[in-house]
């Protein structure tokens, strides 16, 4: 069944050098239940995209086209306290440096019971209580964090309070913007281990952002790839791993570390600058592929069989 529907959402940056196009009609959809990963180089638009669907743009970022749809509900046409309503009841987030995202004056436990309060919840304090400590239970943590402070709290166990933050309210789908980053990799396994735990008890659907392909590969169903600011490559996480289509997409699978490699396979070159995008495939100076038809025109995203969707002249 049909939850999330992004339809070609665009959004600028306007900023004193210029207008910097940081999503380029971006659609996709998310069913109930189901996983899809977002991956590309930092400033490709993932955690633009990520704001967008929360309403949660900075100033300077306006939605410049496109709407996001959560079951028949129009999320750009509701007003501030509307977006922040939905925010939490039916979309949940769990944000990136969790060392930046707690309040560090106010306990673990009272941030949890203001985010139920805000949202206009009204509980005894015992009943209150009990559901802090068993959400605290469910991602891991002793009911004790309750009281702690997060200065008193390891990076981990912070990243587990942004989950349960993310999730108090029971939403239907949970946004989670690089939730691992800045952690060891001991802690990145268990957080994604806690995160796929409450999605298969509550039958959540996620939207995972992220830049390791390895760790996404552990929980995903479907794979976005965006590269400045457009999809290049929208398909199962099998399909990918096994026959990526897009330059882009090869280029990333071939820089991920084996065992049967003797040194890493980087890519050459950059990332054009939003504000001198070039006239065709944003990939094209960097892409072994690359033709002439590349640099002339740009390319749309072409869907293929399974629902596989690819952005490339060489795969239309």
């Amino acid at each position: 069944m049909l939850l999330l529907e992004v339809n070609n959402l665009s959004v600028e940056y306007h900023t004193s050098r210029g207008i910097a196009p940081a999503l380029r009609n971006i659609s996709f959809t998310v069913e109930r239940g189901e996983k899809i990963g977002v991956i590309g180089e930092s400033g490709s638009g993932k955690s633009t995209l990520a704001n967008a669907i929360l309403g949660m743009l900075p100033r300077a970022g306006q939605v410049a086209g496109g709407s996001v749809v959560l079951t028949g509900e129009k999320l750009s046409e509701l007003t501030s306290e509307g977006r922040r309503r939905t925010r939490g009841v039916r979309i949940g987030f769990i944000p990136q440096g969790a060392q930046n995202s707690l309040n560090p004056v106010l306990s673990v436990g009272k941030q949890i019971a203001d985010t139920i309060k805000d949202h206009g919840i009204r509980l005894s304090s015992s009943s209150l209580q009990l559901k802090i400590e068993n959400l605290l239970e469910s991602v891991g943590l002793r009911h004790e964090t309750a009281r702690a402070y997060p200065c008193q709290l390891s990076g981990g166990m912070k990243q587990r309070v942004c989950i349960a933050l993310g999730i108090v309210l029971t939403p239907e789908i949970v946004v989670a913007d690089e939730p691992t980053s800045a952690l060891d990799v001991i802690n990145q396994k268990q957080i994604m281990m806690t995160l796929g735990a409450i999605q298969r008890e509550k039958g959540l659907s996620v939207v995972l952002i992220g830049h390791d392909l390895g760790l996404l590969a552990q929980f995903v169903d479907r794979i976005m790839v965006l590269y400045a600011g457009q999809i290049v490559e929208l398909c199962t996480l099998r399909d990918f791993l096994e026959n990526p289509l897009h330059p882009y997409s090869k280029a990333l699978m071939a820089s991920l570390p084996s065992l049967d490699k003797s040194k890493l396979s980087g890519i050459a070159g950059r990332a054009p600058s939003l504000f001198s995008l070039p006239e065709g495939c944003a990939f094209q100076a960097r892409c072994l592929e690359r033709s002439v038809q590349c640099a002339q025109h740009l390319p749309v995203l072409y869907e293929h069989a399974n629902g596989r969707a690819v952005a490339c002249h060489r795969r239309q």
